[in-house]
């Protein structure tokens, strides 16, 4: 009977204690703003770095997220504005839906105003996955997308609005490959079983530099293509050993651009033309295989002295060299205008 009375009297002590306004009940329960149940929360970004690891194509974003909504228990109560500064009220749990978050502290709480404004600014650093869309390389342009979402509350609890000045970028980015050509914003609705979750999204557009592959790939290919039709202009003794040549230089360019840069399961558009060029190149050697084997049967069955000048062989050598000087070149022409107009932004 004794234990029972001094049961009852802790449980009385507990129950005071629990209806006492506490930091601890402003930290876990949600704000109503006039009988509205749906906290609108602003928030903006302020970029301060953003890194992009090139081979892996994922983007290091690191800054302030800031935070705003209307708490009326903190309006005009000097107690409550002191919470607020030390952290000690409700947070609507925003963090990154899809990123690796490597770095978040909280840097600044405030609570101002006599409507109860609360102001939570978060330092964090975040790494995000980018779209690894190839089939355009080098001239493809990838997307990065930063979610920012509540974790526990849904869309009917928390409403989540993008500031008037949503996204401050202070420094620009750093890398060699790509450049940022854009940054975008949108609001939109992640479905779950749990429920509608209200999710910011800032979009980061960078498009890759093109210019290390025209120079270091692009060019040779084309210059040993052209190598390749000056070869028909040279006599057949003298065509083997350059033929041969280009054709090596342009297949290991092919294999460099498969194989080594970027491999996926899917031709790029760097593939496609070290391809054409490499099939060109080949093309060549097999037109000089074919002169040379006509004119050594001409040398065995019909006697014929083995001539260097172009008037001097046998009607169908001149039509196959006269025909490989102008088709060559146009089909060449016409695969380059082709490339430029669907691959060149």
């Amino acid at each position: 009977m004794k234990n029972k009375s001094y049961f009852d009297c802790f449980m009385l002590i507990g129950t005071a204690l629990s209806t006492k306004t506490e930091p601890g009940l402003l930290e876990t329960t949600q704000p109503w703003v006039h009988d509205v149940f749906t906290t609108i929360v602003n928030v903006s970004l302020i970029i301060e770095e953003s890194v992009v690891e090139d081979k892996n194509l994922d983007i290091e974003v690191g800054g302030l997220l800031n935070q705003r909504w209307v708490d009326p228990r903190l309006g005009a109560n000097e107690l409550t504005r002191k919470w607020a500064v030390a952290g000690q009220v409700w947070e609507p749990k925003i963090t990154t839906f899809n990123g690796e978050k490597i770095f978040e502290e909280t840097v600044f709480w405030r609570g101002f105003g006599e409507e109860g404004n609360v102001l939570l600014s978060k330092k964090i650093k975040i790494k995000i996955k980018c779209t690894r869309d190839l089939q355009l390389f080098p001239f493809d342009t990838q997307y990065c997308t930063l979610k920012l979402g509540s974790y526990r509350f849904p869309h009917d609890e928390v409403s989540i609005i993008w500031d008037d000045q949503p996204i401050l970028i202070l420094n620009e980015l750093r890398t060699h490959e790509f450049r940022l050509i854009n940054v975008s914003k949108n609001i939109i609705m992640d479905m779950k079983t749990s429920g509608n979750f209200s999710v910011a999204t800032v979009q980061f557009v960078l498009r890759r530099n093109f210019t290390h592959y025209l120079f270091c790939t692009g060019t040779p290919c084309f210059l040993i293509v052209l190598l390749n039709y000056i070869s028909f202009w040279m006599d057949l003794d003298k065509r083997w050993n350059l033929n041969i040549l280009t054709f090596s230089g342009n297949l290991y360019f092919y294999y460099s651009s498969v194989c080594l840069l970027n491999p996926v399961s899917y031709l790029k558009a760097l593939d496609i033309f070290t391809g054409v060029c490499t099939f060109f190149s080949l093309i060549s050697l097999l037109e000089t295989f074919l002169t040379d084997s006509i004119l050594n049967l001409e040398q065995k069955f019909y006697h014929l002295g083995k001539s260097t000048t172009f008037n001097k062989y046998s009607r169908m050598i001149n039509l196959i060299e006269l025909g490989m000087k102008i088709t060559f070149p146009i089909f060449f022409s016409f695969f380059i205008s082709l490339f430029i107009f669907v691959y060149i932004p």
